[in-house]
Protein backbone atom coordinates (compact mmCIF):
# COMPACT_ATOMS: atom_id res chain seq x y z
CA UNK A 1 0.00 0.00 0.00
CA UNK A 2 1.37 3.77 -0.58
CA UNK A 3 2.07 5.42 2.27
CA UNK A 4 0.48 8.64 2.58
CA UNK A 5 0.91 11.72 4.85
CA UNK A 6 -2.45 13.80 5.31
CA UNK A 7 -1.30 17.17 5.85
CA UNK A 8 -4.29 19.71 7.17
CA UNK A 9 -3.48 23.13 7.15
CA UNK A 10 -5.69 26.14 8.10
CA UNK A 11 -5.67 29.41 10.26
CA UNK A 12 -5.77 28.61 14.72
CA UNK A 13 -8.72 27.48 15.60
CA UNK A 14 -10.24 26.59 12.64
CA UNK A 15 -11.17 22.71 13.37
CA UNK A 16 -7.49 21.28 12.06
CA UNK A 17 -7.12 19.16 15.10
CA UNK A 18 -10.74 17.97 15.78
CA UNK A 19 -10.73 16.94 11.87
CA UNK A 20 -7.14 15.38 12.13
CA UNK A 21 -8.49 13.15 15.40
CA UNK A 22 -11.42 11.52 13.53
CA UNK A 23 -9.67 11.14 10.77
CA UNK A 24 -7.45 9.20 13.00
CA UNK A 25 -10.10 7.25 14.59
CA UNK A 26 -11.67 6.26 11.45
CA UNK A 27 -8.42 5.22 10.16
CA UNK A 28 -7.18 3.45 13.31
CA UNK A 29 -5.29 0.95 13.89
CA UNK A 30 -3.95 2.14 10.20
CA UNK A 31 -3.12 5.77 10.48
CA UNK A 32 -1.21 7.82 13.32
CA UNK A 33 -1.91 11.60 14.19
CA UNK A 34 1.38 13.42 14.60
CA UNK A 35 1.13 16.49 16.97
CA UNK A 36 2.88 19.41 15.15
CA UNK A 37 2.82 21.36 18.53
CA UNK A 38 4.92 18.60 20.13
CA UNK A 39 7.41 18.65 17.28
CA UNK A 40 7.58 22.78 17.99
CA UNK A 41 7.82 22.69 22.00
CA UNK A 42 11.21 20.29 20.82
CA UNK A 43 12.72 22.49 18.86
CA UNK A 44 11.94 25.54 19.84
CA UNK A 45 12.66 27.24 22.88
CA UNK A 46 9.70 27.76 25.81
CA UNK A 47 9.52 31.16 25.93
CA UNK A 48 9.64 31.54 22.30
CA UNK A 49 6.63 29.20 21.50
CA UNK A 50 4.39 32.12 21.61
CA UNK A 51 5.70 35.03 21.19
CA UNK A 52 5.18 35.91 17.29
CA UNK A 53 4.88 34.03 14.27
CA UNK A 54 7.95 31.42 13.96
CA UNK A 55 10.43 32.57 11.19
CA UNK A 56 9.90 30.14 8.10
CA UNK A 57 13.65 28.83 9.02
CA UNK A 58 12.40 27.35 12.30
CA UNK A 59 9.21 26.55 10.61
CA UNK A 60 11.64 24.31 7.97
CA UNK A 61 13.19 22.42 11.35
CA UNK A 62 9.78 21.13 12.54
CA UNK A 63 8.84 20.55 9.21
CA UNK A 64 12.15 18.56 8.39
CA UNK A 65 11.31 16.87 12.12
CA UNK A 66 8.02 15.94 11.04
CA UNK A 67 8.80 14.86 7.60
CA UNK A 68 11.56 12.29 9.81
CA UNK A 69 8.59 11.16 12.25
CA UNK A 70 6.77 10.73 9.53
CA UNK A 71 9.30 8.01 8.20
CA UNK A 72 9.60 6.32 10.82
CA UNK A 73 5.49 5.67 11.23
CA UNK A 74 5.37 4.17 7.86
CA UNK A 75 6.60 1.13 9.30
CA UNK A 76 3.74 0.69 11.51
CA UNK A 77 1.04 2.55 9.44
CA UNK A 78 -0.27 3.64 6.19
CA UNK A 79 -1.29 6.89 6.81
CA UNK A 80 0.42 9.83 9.14
CA UNK A 81 -1.86 12.78 9.72
CA UNK A 82 -0.44 16.21 10.71
CA UNK A 83 -1.62 19.41 10.95
CA UNK A 84 -0.38 22.91 11.57
CA UNK A 85 -0.92 26.37 9.88
CA UNK A 86 1.49 25.50 6.75
CA UNK A 87 0.69 28.70 6.05
CA UNK A 88 3.57 29.34 3.44
CA UNK A 89 3.33 28.13 -0.12
CA UNK A 90 6.68 27.32 -0.58
CA UNK A 91 7.24 25.54 2.50
CA UNK A 92 4.23 23.23 1.91
CA UNK A 93 5.88 22.54 -2.01
CA UNK A 94 9.24 21.59 0.01
CA UNK A 95 7.20 19.49 2.66
CA UNK A 96 5.51 17.89 -0.81
CA UNK A 97 8.88 16.82 -2.79
CA UNK A 98 10.49 15.99 0.35
CA UNK A 99 8.28 13.50 1.42
CA UNK A 100 7.85 12.17 -2.12
CA UNK A 101 11.59 11.75 -2.52
CA UNK A 102 11.20 9.33 0.39
CA UNK A 103 8.12 7.45 -1.50
CA UNK A 104 5.23 8.97 0.43
CA UNK A 105 2.34 10.87 -1.02
CA UNK A 106 1.13 13.85 1.02
CA UNK A 107 -2.41 15.24 0.32
CA UNK A 108 -3.36 18.34 1.48
CA UNK A 109 -6.38 19.68 3.06
CA UNK A 110 -7.67 23.43 3.98
CA UNK A 111 -9.82 24.06 6.66
CA UNK A 112 -11.53 27.47 6.86
CA UNK A 113 -14.26 28.87 9.09
CA UNK A 114 -14.96 33.00 9.68
CA UNK A 115 -13.45 34.75 12.15
CA UNK A 116 -17.52 35.01 14.06
CA UNK A 117 -17.09 31.27 14.00
CA UNK A 118 -13.61 31.30 15.57
CA UNK A 119 -14.48 33.58 18.42
CA UNK A 120 -17.18 31.69 19.37
CA UNK A 121 -15.36 28.47 19.42
CA UNK A 122 -12.83 29.58 21.68
CA UNK A 123 -15.54 31.48 23.85
CA UNK A 124 -17.45 28.38 24.35
CA UNK A 125 -14.31 25.27 24.49
CA UNK A 126 -11.34 26.46 25.87
CA UNK A 127 -7.89 25.35 23.76
CA UNK A 128 -6.19 22.37 25.67
CA UNK A 129 -2.72 20.75 24.54
CA UNK A 130 -2.36 23.69 22.62
CA UNK A 131 0.70 26.04 21.97
CA UNK A 132 -1.52 28.90 21.78
CA UNK A 133 -3.77 30.09 24.86
CA UNK A 134 -7.28 30.80 24.00
CA UNK A 135 -6.27 34.66 25.02
CA UNK A 136 -3.93 34.43 22.27
CA UNK A 137 -5.74 32.48 19.78
CA UNK A 138 -7.74 35.15 17.85
CA UNK A 139 -4.11 37.36 17.46
CA UNK A 140 -2.97 34.82 16.39
CA UNK A 141 -5.34 34.02 13.59
CA UNK A 142 -5.77 37.53 12.49
CA UNK A 143 -1.54 37.54 11.83
CA UNK A 144 -1.93 34.26 9.97
CA UNK A 145 -4.59 35.43 8.18
CA UNK A 146 -2.38 38.21 6.61
CA UNK A 147 0.42 35.93 5.79
CA UNK A 148 -1.85 32.78 4.67
CA UNK A 149 -1.04 32.16 1.06
CA UNK A 150 -3.76 30.57 -1.12
CA UNK A 151 -3.60 26.70 -1.93
CA UNK A 152 -2.72 26.93 -5.96
CA UNK A 153 -4.01 24.66 -8.10
CA UNK A 154 -0.83 22.51 -8.55
CA UNK A 155 -1.34 22.00 -4.70
CA UNK A 156 -4.57 20.22 -5.40
CA UNK A 157 -5.97 20.62 -1.71
CA UNK A 158 -9.05 19.87 -0.60
CA UNK A 159 -10.93 23.03 1.52
CA UNK A 160 -13.21 22.34 4.15
CA UNK A 161 -15.82 24.80 5.89
CA UNK A 162 -15.49 23.92 9.25
CA UNK A 163 -18.47 25.82 10.42
CA UNK A 164 -21.08 23.47 10.94
CA UNK A 165 -18.51 22.10 13.65
CA UNK A 166 -18.82 18.14 12.55
CA UNK A 167 -15.49 16.54 12.49
CA UNK A 168 -16.67 13.22 11.79
CA UNK A 169 -18.63 14.67 8.48
CA UNK A 170 -15.56 16.40 7.43
CA UNK A 171 -13.16 13.14 8.19
CA UNK A 172 -15.42 11.50 5.64
CA UNK A 173 -15.36 14.12 3.26
CA UNK A 174 -11.48 13.68 3.38
CA UNK A 175 -11.51 9.97 2.72
CA UNK A 176 -13.80 9.92 0.03
CA UNK A 177 -11.88 13.13 -1.81
CA UNK A 178 -8.08 11.89 -0.62
CA UNK A 179 -8.19 8.26 0.01
CA UNK A 180 -10.31 7.36 -3.36
CA UNK A 181 -8.29 3.85 -2.82
CA UNK A 182 -10.27 3.07 0.54
CA UNK A 183 -13.69 2.19 0.14
CA UNK A 184 -16.36 3.10 2.89
CA UNK A 185 -16.60 -0.29 3.94
CA UNK A 186 -12.94 -0.28 4.98
CA UNK A 187 -13.32 2.53 7.18
CA UNK A 188 -16.61 0.70 8.57
CA UNK A 189 -14.77 -2.87 8.72
CA UNK A 190 -11.79 -0.93 10.63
Amino acid sequence: MMKVMICIAGLPAVGKTSVARALNALLSPRATHMDIDDIKREVIDSKDLTRDIDPDDIREQYYESMIQRAIAFFDECDYVIAEEVFHRHYLRNHITRKCSHHGIDVRWVHVLCSEEVVKRRIKIEPRKGHILTTEQTLSFYRKFSDLFDDFSESENALSLNSENGDAFFMAEMVISALIPEMKASDVINM
